[in-house]
């Protein structure tokens, strides 16, 4: 299955901006759901779902009113520009890996917000004999990282990088903060697990599991450890719950 999976997500990013559904028909077939976007008559064709409204395991494909392809997006390749595709993709490992300078990120906890959103505490720790420091435009961990979730076969099946979902601070890298992790000590933050829009679909309750990966080189991403997460109530529900606002 997963490979069959594989093959069609290889499709789905063949597909360009500006086809027409006939062209989208030849290249993936009839869609498993269509969904309106719910903005200017915009539609979704979604691939890879089982059950109505689920977040789908393949991708799916924005058209316009016109029916003319406006965006894909297959989730779990990465989800910004190809200059970064090459490098944001991490070895599959169970345990953190360590750089030769004794860096690593590290999931410690996952949690649930109070009122809120499903969370992670993320640490990046410093088992060297120098000071970890790392600039970036924008402030703390959080959108450097790469996030993976994995089902229960530890399949991967959603890969989010983080970059794209802030603001800058700075176009003048000499204004950019600093993030400094002394020898023999560790910075954390709590982060939110799941970005994606309602639009996207639900993930449906389940047993799933996540890791993240940090630049501690440049243009080399390091991954943290896999930890479980067990989640009760479906992400991305239309209405509110307990556990996502």
């Amino acid at each position: 299955m997963e490979r069959w999976r594989e093959s069609r997500r290889d499709l789905i990013i063949s597909v360009k901006k500006g086809m027409t559904e006939e062209q989208v028909l030849e290249i993936l077939g009839k869609p498993d759901e269509t969904r309106e976007d719910g903005f200017m008559g915009r539609y979704r064709w979604v691939y890879g779902v089982e059950k109505k409204g689920e977040f789908p395991r393949i991708g799916s494909i924005l058209f316009t009113n016109n029916m003319a392809v406006l965006m894909v997006e297959c989730p779990t390749r990465t989800n910004w520009t190809t200059v970064f595709s090459a490098w944001r993709q991490l070895p599959f490992s169970e345990s953190p890996q360590k750089t030769e300078a004794g860096l690593y990120c590290e999931i410690d906890r996952v949690f649930i917000k109070k009122g809120g959103p499903h969370m992670i505490q993320v640490s990046l720790v410093n088992e060297g004999k120098e000071p970890f420091l790392y600039s970036h435009d924008s402030m703390g961990i959080r959108f450097s990282l790469v996030i993976e979730i994995y089902d229960e076969q530890k399949k991967l099946i959603n890969r989010d990088s983080l970059t794209g979902y802030h603001s800058p601070v700075s176009s003048d890298k000499s204004k950019w903060p600093v993030l400094k992790v002394p020898p023999g000590s560790r910075v954390s933050e709590k982060i939110p697990i799941w970005w994606r829009h309602k639009t996207d679909g639900m993930l449906y309750p389940g047993t799933y599991y996540i890791r993240v990966g940090f630049p501690f080189e440049k243009l080399k991403d390091y991954g943290s450890n896999l930890v479980k997460w067990e989640l009760k109530e479906a992400l991305n529900k239309k209405t509110k719950t307990k556990s996502q606002k």
